[in-house]
């Protein structure tokens, strides 16, 4: 993703008010309300920076499929929530994406190594999807 594309990304106060109310649905674990938060967002943003909708929305499905024991469907919606977040790293919107796509990669590891043995959905930390306090260095 291009610096040009990532300042030029600003959200109407209308649309930063539902990224808002987004961020606290997903912190609560109810992914279904954020997915349909961001979902309207991504439906009326037709820049792409619409990705950034995107791969919350899955990531947050991807948590959601973990939770009821379908690990195929979580690891497939995590793979494409982050290929949708990674353009966009360190931050974009004011959400720390870096921190968002380590916790991701860190559950698909052990969502991967319990199919691989048959097990059940392993337990993991939630998912942090915060506001960025400060910029993260490029990694």
């Amino acid at each position: 993703m291009t610096d040009e594309v990532r300042r030029g990304a600003v959200l109407t106060p209308q649309a930063s008010a539902r990224l808002d109310e987004a961020v606290s649905l997903f912190a609560r674990g109810e992914y279904h309300a954020c997915h349909d938060v961001l979902e309207d967002l991504w439906r009326e943003d037709g820049s792409p920076v619409r990705d950034i909708y995107k791969g919350v929305l899955q990531v947050g499905v991807a948590y959601w499929h973990a939770g009821r024991g379908n690990l195929r469907g979580a690891l497939r919606l995590a793979v494409r929530g982050v290929e949708h977040l990674v353009p966009f790293m360190p931050s974009a919107f004011g959400l720390d994406l870096a921190t968002l796509v380590e916790d991701v990669r860190h559950a698909s590891r052990l969502w991967e190594e319990a199919a691989m043995r048959g097990d059940s959905a392993p337990d993991v930390p939630s998912p942090r999807l915060v506001r960025a306090t400060s910029p993260r260095p490029e990694e």
